[in-house]
Formats: C-alpha cells, sequence, structure tokens
C-alpha cells in the first residue's frame, strides 16, 4: 500500500492526576505511564506507544499491539475533554509502516 492513501489509527491518551503524580494512559493498547507533569505524561506516553509500534513491526507481531484498557479506564473517558479540539498529533513512525498513520489525542479526566 502506499503512503498516497495510508490507513488512520486514532489512538486515545487519557491523563490523569492520581496522588502526587500524573497518569497517562493509552486506551486502545492498554499501556500506562507516569510523570510528574501531565505534559510529561503525554510525552513519555507518545514514546512508549512509538517503541511498541516499532517492536511489533520489527517482530513481525502487529496483531498484538492493539489490547484495550480495562472498562472502568473506558468509563474515564466518557468524562474527559479534549485539551484541544484542533490538537490531534501524528506520530512520526519509521518506514517500517508507511502504510499507516497513528494519530494521538490527549483528554484530560
Amino acid at each position: 500500500m502506499s503512503r498516497g492513501n495510508p490507513r488512520i489509527i486514532h489512538l486515545d491518551i487519557l491523563c490523569y492526576k492520581e496522588e502526587d503524580y500524573f497518569v497517562a494512559h493509552c486506551l486502545q493498547m492498554d499501556l500506562v505511564t507516569t510523570a510528574n507533569t501531565v505534559d510529561d505524561a503525554f510525552v513519555e506516553m507518545k514514546g512508549l506507544i512509538m517503541t511498541q509500534i516499532e517492536f511489533a513491526a520489527e517482530n513481525n507481531n502487529m496483531e498484538n499491539i492493539f489490547k484495550p484498557a480495562p472498562p472502568e479506564v473506558w468509563r474515564r473517558l466518557a468524562k474527559a475533554e479534549p485539551v484541544n479540539d484542533d490538537q490531534i498529533e501524528t506520530l512520526e513512525l519509521p518506514v517500517l509502516l508507511p502504510e499507516q498513520i497513528y494519530q494521538v489525542q490527549r483528554l484530560c479526566a
């Protein structure tokens, strides 16, 4: 498949405060990271997503990338709000996956 007509894969990153730290949770992949600030948690999550996708592509294991987060996390999404409605970021992935574009959106609960 050519880069001219790529498949867009949307990923939601739910960010929220827990005690003294912030959590970022990628709902479609059930990946979780924490940091001292919400911005740092979001940046770390983007790196974690890219690492997961690159590893799966390099090991011909793309079918195991997606594992939905538990239902209680998805319920938090219903109360979340996009940080900026117009801001959906495209992840810069290596040429391993020219037929797919991964986009992330940060939502805060």
